[in-house]
């Protein structure tokens, strides 16, 4: 059967205090290889950091069968645990983190300005039933140093993560500075390994996981997840700087003998990193952001990974929808076997918005006065040069055309003279070089530039005595010269024309006049813009 969690009861502190921050962090511990029916009883840690003057505290709360033996009851308050070395203002229960059998305890104590340190507590009593009282006794306390040595702002123990059986800890930094203090709060994340030698029940640090990036307030180690095996970490950065940059191309600029890049930091914008385990060491193999955040949407305030999934969220960022930290929340998926992290190698801009563009001129500042008009010219987008523009009629990947000749006639509505000279352009033909991709030097070079093996077919639509197939024979010679006959009728099978027959009076006899679209003409269209000045 499926079991599922629905509202019972709201938990408060045992005694209501102002400031006490009761459930700044908590942790639920389920004791077993998983949370089935034979391993009833739960453990739900909370802290209050605030309690007594910022002392801090961690309440122990029992989840249990019902008096009937068959529901579920309600949590309830069994122990508190306090620091093993209290004081004023050090906020005990900043972070908590524990195991799933509720055996190994660790909790942060983090005061504005401190070092920060970690407290690993051990439950005495190991029965997961009511046949002994609980009670957790200090094992060892962590403490966090910065290179130089000092232990001032690391912020040693603002962010936890533990593995199920509690073999791992982890514990992030992120105030920690550089050794030349040259990347001032850069941020660490350390490694811990529970019972490393196999006889000392103590953590013991394995790996220092420094930021991977030089900027300044990076804050690597802000957030932490880990998955159930240890294997695989995300770690938030939510301060990082995500550069966006935008150059002008020399050649079109008079003020730079180089490409001048601008460069949009995004500070605080955020990011966050994944790690893997390779040989009892993690690696940190793909920093993962989005295209639409921005400075400071603090992307990696939050971070979760199950399995194989990664979310990471933006708790600022307003997205598309315009409203002021809307927030957001992204994941990232691994598909592939034995494949830890995508590394971005290209991605696509966003694509020149030409309908937002207007007229296009060159003003000056100093003048105050405009000096040119520019034509845009898109033709991805279909913006091409107005005087060939004005010419097109129609633009489609398909022939517009109606015929009541060759295969599929339509008798009804067949195109004749009432469309002559009206210009078509094939698009079916043409493939452009995508030019708003690379850098600045390919769109230079590439701008408007068709793909190899495409072409730009414009047709006319014409009328003749000739078949399609004589079309094609006649043009090119002298005779189709001196007739005004050019260019390539585009069926030259005659799959496709329409056929009329007119009365002429000069031969007093009926004659047929067909209708179709030649491509490339070199005369001017019968209704061009030129004819009709």
């Amino acid at each position: 059967s499926t079991f599922k969690y629905e509202v019972l009861v709201t938990r408060r502190p045992p005694a209501d205090q102002a400031s006490q921050n009761f459930g700044w962090a908590h942790k639920i511990a389920e004791p077993g290889a998983s949370s089935v029916r034979s391993t009833p009883t739960k453990y739900m840690f909370v802290s209050a950091p605030g309690f007594d003057s910022d002392k801090g505290r961690v309440y122990m709360y029992e989840w249990g069968i019902g008096a009937d033996g068959s529901t579920y009851d309600s949590w309830t308050q069994n122990l508190a645990i306090d620091s093993a070395d209290p004081g004023s203002g050090k906020r005990f229960g900043h972070r908590l983190e524990a195991n799933d059998n509720g055996d190994i305890l660790a909790v942060s104590s983090l005061a504005s300005g401190q070092a920060g340190k970690v407290e690993i507590y051990i439950r005495t009593s190991q029965s997961n039933d009511d046949s002994v009282d609980h009670a957790f006794t200090l094992a060892q306390t962590l403490t966090g140093t910065s290179a130089d040595g000092s232990s001032l702002n690391t912020r040693f123990g603002d962010s936890l993560a533990m593995t199920k059986d509690g073999a791992t800890l982890i514990i992030g930094a992120p105030g920690v500075d550089d050794s030349s203090s040259t990347q001032i709060d850069g941020g660490a994340v350390y490694y811990y390994k529970w019972n490393a030698d196999g006889s000392t029940n103590t953590y013991t640090l394995q790996q220092t996981i420094k930021a991977p990036d030089t900027q300044t307030n990076l804050q690597f180690g802000t957030t932490l997840d880990i998955n159930d095996t240890g294997t695989r970490l995300v770690i938030g950065a939510d301060k990082a700087a995500t550069p966006r940059e935008m150059k002008i191309d020399a050649g079109e600029t008079t003020f730079d003998l180089q490409d001048t890049t601008f460069v949009d930091l995004n500070t605080g914008s955020g990011a966050a990193y994944t790690a893997t385990m390779y040989n009892s060491t993690f690696v940190i193999d793909d920093r993962l952001t989005t295209d639409n955040v921005t400075a400071d949407d603090n992307f990696g305030k939050g971070v979760c990974m199950i399995d194989n999934t990664v979310f990471v969220g933006a708790p600022k960022d307003e997205g598309n929808t315009g409203l002021t930290d809307d927030g957001s929340v992204a994941s990232y998926d691994l598909t592939v076997n034995g494949q830890y992290a995508w590394k971005n190698i290209a991605s696509e801009t966003a694509l020149i918005d030409t309908e937002k563009l207007g007229q296009v001129f060159d003003f000056s500042t100093a003048s105050k006065q405009i000096r040119n008009f520019y034509e845009l010219y898109d033709p991805v987008k279909g913006r091409i040069l107005g005087v060939a523009d004005r010419e097109i009629n129609i633009k489609t990947t398909w022939d517009p055309a109606v015929y009541n000749a060759g295969d599929n006639p339509n008798s009804k509505t067949p195109w004749a003279e009432d469309h002559l000279g009206e210009v078509w352009w094939d698009l079916s033909k043409v493939k452009w070089t995508w030019y708003e991709q690379g850098d600045q030097e390919f769109k230079t070079n590439n701008w408007g530039k068709i793909f190899p093996g495409s072409s730009i077919d414009i047709c006319e639509w014409t009328e003749s005595t000739l078949l399609p197939s004589e079309w094609n024979i006649r043009s090119g010679t002298q005779q189709g010269a001196g007739e005004g006959i050019s260019g390539t009728a585009i069926y030259n099978d005659n799959s496709r024309y329409t056929a009329i027959s007119r009365y002429n009076s000069r031969l007093d006899s009926f004659v047929e006049y067909y209708y179709y679209w030649v491509k490339n003409k070199s005369t001017m269209p019968t209704n061009s813009v030129v004819h009709r000045k």
